[in-house]
C-alpha cells in the first residue's frame, strides 16, 4: 500500500531523463521543468573479500548536487563502503521528488537491501544500508516501470532475480 501511493504521489507530472548515453529514459528536460536531482546506481569497487562476495551489489541513491560531486571522495565514507565507486546508471529527476523516487526503488528491493558493517576512517564499525543485491537487469526494470506508473503491478522476486507480475 505505502508502495502505491507512493508512487502514485511521485508521478503526479514528474519525470526522469538521461544525461549520458544510454537508454533507460527517452524524456527530455525543458526550461518549464523544474530539476530536483539524480538517482543514481553505483557499484562498488571494494578491494574487501566481505564485499566482493556479495553478487549483484548495487548501491541505489539520490542527490541534488551532480553524481559526480556526491561520489568525490567514495573511499573515505562510509555509505560508499570506504571504497571506490563505478557509476552504473544515473538519471536527472523533474518535476518529482528525488528522495521519494529513491524511497520507492528502495521499496521495491526490500528483500535485497543489506546492512554491510564497514571500519571508517577512525576505527569505528558502521553500517551501510543503501546497498543491495540485485542484478541491474532487475533494477533498470524496476525503473522503467516507476516511470511508466506500472510498478505496482510488480514486486522484486530475489529468487529469480526479476521483477514479477503480481497474480
Amino acid at each position: 500500500m505505502l508502495l502505491r501511493s507512493l508512487s502514485t504521489e511521485l508521478y503526479k507530472g514528474g519525470l526522469m531523463t538521461n544525461q549520458d548515453d544510454s537508454d533507460l529514459f527517452d524524456q527530455k528536460i525543458t526550461p518549464e521543468d523544474h530539476e530536483t536531482g539524480w538517482i543514481y546506481v553505483l557499484r562498488s569497487r571494494s578491494d574487501s573479500p566481505q564485499v566482493k562476495a556479495i553478487p549483484n551489489l548495487h548501491k541505489i541513491g539520490f542527490t541534488t548536487t551532480t553524481v559526480e560531486e556526491r561520489i568525490a571522495g567514495a573511499d573515505k565514507q562510509v555509505t560508499y563502503l570506504m571504497a571506490p565507486v563505478e557509476i552504473v546508471a544515473k538519471a536527472k529527476t523533474a518535476n518529482l521528488s528525488s528522495h521519494a523516487l529513491e524511497q520507492v526503488i528502495h521499496a521495491v528491493f526490500e528483500q535485497a537491501r543489506l546492512e554491510i558493517e564497514v571500519t571508517d576512517s577512525n576505527g569505528d564499525r558502521k553500517q551501510a544500508t543503501e546497498w543491495f543485491s540485485a542484478p541491474w537487469r532487475a533494477i533498470e526494470h524496476a525503473i522503467q516501470l516507476i516511470a511508466s506508473g506500472q510498478i505496482e503491478f510488480y514486486y522484486y522476486n530475489p529468487k529469480t532475480e526479476e521483477m514479477e507480475f503480481r497474480k
